[in-house]
C-alpha cells in the first residue's frame, strides 16, 4: 500500500514539473515581429476610423463652451430715399464707425429710379446696433427682416470630428516612419491622403463657419424714384419711337439681304440641279 501511495506521489510530481515547464515556455516564446506588430497597429487605426463610437453632446461640446451658442444672423431691407448720393455716403460712414466693410456694391438706373444694392459685412456683437441706427435715419425703411440661424450642434460636431481626424493623422504618420515595407508604406500612405483630405475639408467648413459667425450679413436695397419730369424725359415721343422702328426695320432688311449674299454656293447648287432636272425632263419627252 505504501509503495502505491509513493509511486502515484513520484508521478504527480513529474507531471506537475513538465506542465510548469510547458507554461514556462509558452509564456518564452518568440517577441512578435515589427510588421506584426505594425498590420495590427494599422488595423486599429481603421477600426478606430471607421467604427468610432458615436460623439455625445458632452464630446462634441468641449468643456466650458456648453452655453456657447454659435450662431449666424443675416439681414435685408429695403430703403427708399430722397437724396440717393447722400444717403450711401451715410452708409458708407456708419459702416467705418462700426468696425464692418462692404463686401459687393452695383448701382444701376431704371426706367423710375435710381438704385443701389450694398451687402455689408458685420461685426455680429455690433450688428443690431448698426441696424437700429440705419433704420433711425431720415430715409423711409421700405422692408427689413432678420434671419438668425442656430448652428451650435453642426459647429460642435465638425469641431469634434476634426479633431478625432488630426489625432489619426499623427498616428498614421508614426506608423509611416516605423514602416519597413514597401507594401505598407503605401498603404499607410493612402490613408494619410484620405485623411488629409477629409481634414482640409472639414477646416474650409469650419473656417466659413468662424467667418458667418464673427460677421453678419446685412444685404441693402437703397433707391431714389426718379421726377415725374425725368420719367417724361427718359420716355420717347411717339414719332421718336416710329423713327425708331423704320431704322430697325431697315437694318434688319439689310442683314437679310447680307445673309441671302452669303450663301450664294447654296443658290448655284440649286441652280444647276434644277437645270440638271429640266435637262432630264426634256430628254424623256423625246
Amino acid at each position: 500500500m505504501k509503495s502505491t501511495v509513493i509511486i502515484f506521489s513520484i508521478v504527480a510530481v513529474i507531471m506537475g514539473c513538465s506542465g510548469s515547464g510547458s507554461m514556462t515556455e509558452w509564456g518564452s516564446g518568440p517577441v512578435a515581429s515589427d510588421e506584426y506588430s505594425l498590420g495590427a497597429d494599422r488595423n486599429k487605426m481603421e477600426m478606430a476610423e471607421y467604427y468610432s463610437p458615436p460623439v455625445t453632446e458632452e464630446a462634441a461640446v468641449p468643456t466650458g463652451q456648453m452655453e456657447s451658442r454659435k450662431v449666424i444672423r443675416n439681414g435685408f431691407t429695403e430703403i427708399r430715399s430722397e437724396n440717393i448720393e447722400r444717403s450711401k455716403a451715410s452708409i458708407d460712414s456708419l459702416a467705418k464707425r462700426f468696425d464692418s466693410y462692404i463686401a459687393n456694391e452695383s448701382y444701376s438706373e431704371g426706367y423710375d429710379r435710381y438704385t443701389y444694392n450694398i451687402t455689408i459685412r458685420i461685426a455680429a456683437e455690433v450688428f443690431d446696433r448698426f441696424l437700429a441706427e440705419l433704420i433711425a435715419g431720415p430715409d423711409v425703411i421700405k422692408t427689413k427682416s432678420v434671419n438668425v440661424s442656430d448652428v451650435t450642434e453642426e459647429y460642435y460636431d465638425l469641431a469634434s470630428r476634426l479633431e478625432n481626424n488630426k489625432a489619426v493623422e499623427v498616428r498614421y504618420r508614426e506608423l509611416l516612419g516605423r514602416a519597413s515595407t514597401v507594401k505598407d508604406i503605401l498603404e499607410i500612405e493612402r490613408s494619410l491622403g484620405e485623411i488629409r483630405g477629409e481634414i482640409e475639408s472639414q477646416q474650409g467648413r469650419l473656417n466659413r463657419f468662424n467667418n458667418e459667425i464673427a460677421y453678419s450679413t446685412l444685404e441693402i436695397v437703397l433707391y431714389q424714384e426718379k421726377s415725374p419730369r425725368e420719367t417724361a424725359e427718359v420716355r420717347d415721343s411717339f414719332g421718336k419711337r416710329i423713327g425708331k422702328a423704320v431704322s430697325q426695320g431697315w437694318s434688319g432688311f439689310i442683314t437679310f439681304l447680307v445673309v441671302l449674299v452669303r450663301i450664294w454656293p447654296l443658290w448655284l447648287i440649286l441652280l444647276i440641279g434644277w437645270r440638271v432636272l429640266v435637262y432630264f425632263r426634256r430628254k424623256r419627252r423625246k
